[in-house]
């Protein structure tokens, strides 16, 4: 949780929206919803799904070409 709240301080403020699954180093058996809008951020478990997603998936919602591409260091 650390490292996602370090990289979520590090977004440009036009970073409009944000979400996917992660799974937190605390608790990697359980799959985390990541929610953003704005500055405000939220986790939540992911409901019971047969096959939940492995790893980590982000989509970053915001004017082209605002997100660098070495964004997500810190999170894999």
């Amino acid at each position: 949780r650390q490292a996602l709240t370090k990289w979520i301080e590090r977004l440009p403020d036009e970073v409009q929206r944000a979400k996917g699954v992660l799974r937190l180093d605390e608790e990697p058996e359980i799959p985390m919803v990541f929610q953003l809008v704005g500055r405000r951020w939220n986790l939540r478990a992911l409901a019971e799904r047969k096959n939940p997603p492995l790893g980590n998936q982000i989509v970053v919602v915001g004017p082209k070409g605002l997100v660098p591409e070495d964004w997500d260091v810190g999170l894999r």
